[in-house]
């Protein structure tokens, strides 16, 4: 149970005072400074060091300088890998951090050697490498600061690779089965070494796990629901049922229960049941809609239901509970209450407001109603899946009603009111609690459509999160007060804003950022209005209920932060191509703030974000030293060049400050994606966002180390903390020596290209995107003959098949023209040369489709008309710069 929901509880139960209250709160030492707090504390400043400084090389790499040549900065990046290796290898204590930066720095390698030699070399082949040689690393540091990255870079390379080889962005075809196949058991063979057994020997916690996990089962269920939506059922469908419910039993088993990926599995699978009825169903376009979706909403929460309540009786096996604190027994009081357990925070105050005489020696801690956290985002999404068929239901039996009349209101109020009479029973199953949440929403939705069709808009949001609040009171369960104050919030927010779609919809920066702030004014609001004005046994109940309710929109108004953001780094190439990988690289498009805007956020966003460094010094007294003060004034500049950050580095102060540590990781979670989202905020240039975040990672290595040598006088002579595994050094160098080989033989491989490869111009027709990862770049569409394209559209697998060759001619000035696909082994004649395909998309390409360019050198690259290539007899071919129409070599 929460440890302030316990305590409100008891303070409730024995009608304390409001200063038997503090004093209760007091003894559970919920807002003192943690004993561990500076050696933590220093090893998250190295960490966050080592990610800025990693991501400031990377975007160093993005901006394509043109200065020190291609050999300089192949040198300055092996140096930087083979520096922060060296010191992992040598400093256990810092292993982490300086791994986390010799990681990164090995991805700049490659992103750096796939910008300079484009041989049509697919993005997917550089995460694949980078994850390979990175390996060795993340074993010898054992830890998730290396292991939840790579598991990101490998989910990457495994989400490239198929969308490298089907490039479908809105079907799944029968024929992509084995590409979807061989995807899917490499992100089942991640996860599986990622999690259970396999931590013994990879070092890995549960984050990097459940990070691979994530991914694998998005990757999974999307792709099946794409299959089972095709002409005819292609067998995606069938493969991602069994998969899922495979994992689903992995997941569960006794030993190594893991309830987040149980959770995750169980959701793609109610996800894929569903769509399969809904396809049974409606396949016949003459069946009657009502009994069909009626049927589908049915299933769907008998399926949430049955799929919450089995996680939750797996949860509690003996094997998977806790052992039993001390005090714990419910019997006739004991003359003297045991000693709590280590760790037993609510046994330990327990004990001691007993002692003290704040509470009767009868008093014991209260019943527990412990939701995992897993299995509340379970109930909130798997929800969704009964609510929509069934408010199709109700708005087929209303007909017109829905257009005008009491309808809605009607049919809202009664199914809310039974929903709310199901969830209120203290000792209802939970079967039938599951089956009562879609039955909350259709009733919200009912009264919600009714709402937005006779009030304003902005009206209709505010009453509508009023009754998410007065229903949240009502509903007496913490999860449910969480998941319907998320609700409020977001309403609430659209409520504040004049703009249907927060101003997202017209790329506007100044109204989402004044609701967020004014929703996050509200949550401070509330914890002030808690503290010192629901205190008392009387109140307690009600402090209890804002406790949970201000948790959900708290969560939703960081997600709303994290979303005004925009994209976050990575996250487009993770999901691939297709519906989310759409809209989440939208979010990367938002237009800078102007006007008086441009300056009042920046300083607002400083505001808070000094508030937040004011609050946390005062609270914890080991912040209040000058480099602490300094780690503060690198997040506060931060925060200057991302307005979104002072708000959530607020909110992670107070959260962290008062010990509500789920929130503050929350609160660190949206800050990681705000600072991601740097590398899109294209008002600054790569060259200066590179600088400025190689600077504060500097900046804060820098003061981390003076930390650590300040306290090393302080600190008995002990032997280090277990860091990695004895051969930890040996596994870094390993490391270290394949990484510098594989990039130094590659590298000598395409200089040796260069010198002796046939010079050879083709014809293109350039187009300006924004790459990935790689900074600015033209989209190239080398002329490729219909009669080839013909040949190449009729090869069956782009898996199956090595890469085919093409056939060319070149003329007097050196251009080549491709005649047809060149059977392997057949003769060539005199004027006549193999060049190589490469896939991409779905289709075969010459070489390479883009051509990298230093920022802001595009009006350049414009003339470009012709791609200059270097071409061995063998086929490989590389493409070594742009020529204009004359045939005359475009320079930097």
């Amino acid at each position: 149970m929460d440890l302030r929901l316990a305590l409100y509880e008891l303070a409730h139960r024995h009608r304390l005072t409001p200063q038997a209250q503090r004093q209760l709160f007091d003894a559970a030492q919920l807002e003192q400074e943690p004993a561990s707090l500076a050696p933590w504390f220093w090893r998250s400043v190295a960490v966050l060091a080592a990610a800025l400084g990693g991501l400031g090389v990377i975007l160093w790499i993005a901006a394509n300088w043109d200065t020190l040549g291609r050999f300089g900065r192949f040198a300055l990046l092996q140096g930087f890998v083979l520096a922060t290796g060296l010191g992992a290898a040598w400093r256990p204590a810092a292993r982490a951090p300086l791994g986390l930066l010799a990681l990164l720095g090995t991805g700049g390698l490659f992103a750096y050697f796939g910008q300079t030699y484009q041989t049509g070399a697919d993005p997917w082949q550089l995460f694949a490498l980078w994850a390979a040689l990175a390996l060795p690393l993340c074993l010898a540091a054992r830890s998730d600061v290396l292991w939840a990255p790579w598991a990101l870079v490998a989910m990457t390379a495994i989400s490239l690779w198929t969308h490298a080889h089907t490039g479908h962005r809105w079907r799944v075809e029968p024929g992509d089965l084995g590409t979807h196949g061989l995807a899917w058991a490499a992100a089942a063979l991640l996860v599986l070494a990622l999690g259970g057994a396999a931590r013994r020997i990879t070092g890995a916690g549960p984050w990097a796990g459940r990070t691979a996990a994530t991914l694998a089962v998005a990757m999974v269920t999307f792709t099946a629901i794409g299959g089972l939506f095709y002409e005819t059922v292609a067998p995606h469908y069938l493969l991602g049922l069994l998969l899922l419910a495979a994992a689903c039993a992995l997941f569960a088993r006794r030993r190594g229960f893991e309830i987040y990926g149980l959770s995750a599995a169980a959701l793609g699978l109610n996800a894929l049941v569903v769509a399969g009825l809904v396809r049974l169903l409606f396949s016949d376009h003459h069946g009657e809609p009502i009994g069909a979706l009626l049927l589908i909403g049915l299933a769907s929460a008998g399926l949430l239901a049955a799929s919450v309540n089995g996680i939750l009786r797996l949860a509690r096996r003996p094997a998977n509970l806790p052992p039993e604190p001390a005090g714990a027994a419910r019997e006739a009081p004991a003359p003297q209450v045991a000693a709590p357990r280590a760790g037993d925070r609510l046994g330990a105050a327990l004990q001691a407001a007993i002692e003290s005489g704040v509470l009767p020696a009868e008093a014991r801690r209260p019943d527990s109603e412990t939701r995992p956290w897993p299995v509340v985002v379970l109930t909130a999404l798997g929800a969704w899946l009964a609510a929509v068929p069934l408010l199709g239901v109700v708005g087929l039996l209303l007909g017109d009603l829905l257009s005008r009349g009491a309808g809605p209101y009607l049919v809202g109020l009664l199914v809310l009111a039974g929903a709310a009479v199901v969830l209120r029973t203290r000792d209802v199953p939970v079967f039938f609690e599951q089956l009562a949440v879609p039955a909350l929403l259709v009733g919200g939705g009912s009264l919600g459509f009714g709402a937005f069709r006779d009030l304003p808009v902005q009206a209709a949001a505010a009453l509508l999160a009023a009754m998410a609040l007065v229903l949240a009171w009502a509903l007496r369960r913490p999860w449910l007060r969480g998941l319907l104050g998320a609700t409020a919030a977001v309403l609430v927010m659209r409520a504040l804003s004049p703009d249907p779609w927060l101003g997202f919809g017209r790329r506007d920066t100044t109204t989402p950022w004044l609701v967020l702030h004014a929703v996050l004014a509200l949550w401070l609001l509330a914890l002030a209005a808690q503290r010192q004005g629901l205190n008392g046994g009387a109140r307690a109940p009600w402090a209890a209920a804002l406790e949970s309710i201000a948790t959900g929109w708290l969560l939703a108004t960081l997600a709303g932060l994290a979303w005004f953001s925009g994209m976050s780094f990575l996250v487009g190439g993770t999901l691939g191509n297709g519906l989310a990988a759409d809209i989440t690289r939208e979010l990367g498009t938002r237009t800078r703030a102007t006007g008086p805007s441009a300056l009042l956020l920046p300083a607002a966003s400083v505001g808070l974000a000094l508030l937040a460094t004011a609050l946390a010094g005062r609270a914890w007294p080991s912040l209040r030293r000058p480099l602490c003060a300094a780690v503060g004034g690198v997040l506060v500049a931060l925060a200057a060049c991302l307005p979104a950050l002072g708000g959530v580095l607020l909110a992670a102060a107070l959260t962290a400050t008062t010990q509500r540590w789920r929130l503050a990781a929350a609160a660190a979670l949206a800050a990681a994606w705000i600072v991601g989202s740097f590398y899109y905020q294209l008002q600054w240039p790569l060259a200066t966002k590179a600088m400025m975040l190689a600077a504060a990672g500097a900046l804060l290595g820098a003061i981390a180390w003076l930390a650590w040598r300040r306290d090393a006088h302080a600190r008995a002579p002990e032997r280090p903390a277990p860091a990695g595994p004895q051969r930890a050094p040996m596994l870094v160098a390993l490391g270290l020596v394949a990484t510098l080989a594989v990039a130094n033989f590659a590298i000598w491989q395409k200089e040796r290209l260069i010198a002796h490869g046939q010079p050879v111009y083709v014809e293109l027709a350039p187009v300006d995107p924004r790459s990935l990862m790689q900074g600015d770049y033209m989209r190239l569409n080398f002329r490729i003959p219909d009669g080839v394209r013909h040949e190449l559209d009729s090869l069956d697998s782009l898996v199956a098949l090595g890469r085919p060759q093409a056939m060319a001619r070149r003329d007097a000035r050196g251009v080549a023209t491709l005649l047809r696909l060149q059977a392997p082994g057949a003769p060539l004649a005199a004027d006549e040369f193999l060049i190589e395909l490469s896939p991409k998309d779905g289709r075969w390409i010459l070489v390479s489709d883009a051509w990298y360019f230093r920022e802001g050198d595009a009006a350049r690259w414009a003339a470009a008309r012709y791609g200059e290539f270097r071409v061995l007899p063998d086929g490989t071919a590389l493409l070594v710069g742009m020529a204009d129409e004359r045939l005359q070599p475009i320079r930097p």
